[in-house]
């Protein structure tokens, strides 16, 4: 189901339903989603829209809601989301996203700034029980978010450095049961970075360590469009050399991608497209 994420109000959206979620502070969504004879779903927290009863398209009811967050945006707001829409976690502990209702920040269990945002949102309680706060923009006070979001990008980016700088130059080479023209859709391109899920590194690399990120990313190094030693009689495969690029370029490549979502990019490496053993070594 295909999602439009407006920061602190995201859509759900398929065939005829869309589903909307948003905080109680955006009060001005109840009145837009009952125009719409929306009903509330009490079990999901959300208001459910069926286009068809209100002969509407998708299409015009989810910029109906996009007109209607930006109505009610402070001044600034549109060049706050242009300036941080880039911004992206790399780690899992983290999370950051602008957009027209506001912005949507995920912090770990714990964290100070839990309470920080606690405070800021006037939640009632001595102790905040959220870790995923759905701000919207008029609530998004700059002095207290700014500072927040400054320590986030560091702290994201030293876990990031954390898992990937005990394997920085080290090689992982073996064979990918994929065809030539499948490695150039992959981006599999000597001197190109790309990214793989950790269930790639786990079959290919077995040692390495999981750790709370997106996605590893790696260096291609050196690339023969023939199946390795011992698989010669296969009809088709892509010997590979790998190698775990620096953290700080590794992160710059990670935070890029993940800013768009991985749209645009090719698909991550997984482990069906590891074929048998594959030999790794630390840089020497």
């Amino acid at each position: 189901m295909p999602t439009v994420d407006f920061g602190s109000v995201t859509l759900s959206v398929d065939v005829d339903r869309i589903e909307v979620f948003f905080p109680f502070e955006h009060g001005e969504l109840r009145g837009t989603c009952k125009k719409f004879k929306a009903h509330y779903n009490g079990e999901r927290k959300s208001w459910v829209i069926i286009p068809s009863i209100t002969k509407n398209t998708e299409d015009y009811i989810v910029d109906a809601i996009d007109r209607e967050l930006w109505s009610h945006a402070p001044k600034g707001w549109r060049d706050a989301v242009s300036k941080f829409s880039a911004f992206a976690c790399v780690s899992k502990k983290y999370a950051i996203k602008f957009g027209a209702g506001g912005l949507r920040i995920g912090l770990p269990a714990g964290h100070v700034a839990n309470w920080t945002l606690h405070e800021m949102m006037k939640r009632k309680g001595r102790q905040p029980r959220e870790t995923v706060w759905n701000i919207p923009a008029r609530d998004a006070n700059s002095k207290i978010v700014m500072p927040l979001i400054k320590r986030m990008a560091d702290e994201d980016k030293a876990e990031f450095h954390k898992a990937t700088e005990p394997y920085a130059g080290r090689t992982t080479k073996g064979t990918l049961h994929i065809s030539p023209e499948e490695a150039d859709k992959l981006g599999l391109i000597v001197g190109e970075i790309v990214f793989a899920e950790f269930s790639f590194v786990k079959a290919a690399d077995p040692t390495i360590v999981p750790m709370p990120i997106h996605c590893w990313p790696f260096l291609v190094t050196s690339r023969n469009d023939k199946p390795g030693q011992g698989y010669e009689d296969l009809e088709y495969g892509v010997e590979i050399t790998l190698t775990y690029p620096e953290p700080s370029k590794g992160h710059s490549a990670v935070r890029k991608m993940m800013s768009v979502d991985g749209e645009g990019y090719p698909r991550r490496l997984d482990a069906p497209d590891v074929l048998g053993k594959w030999h790794s070594r630390n840089k020497r």
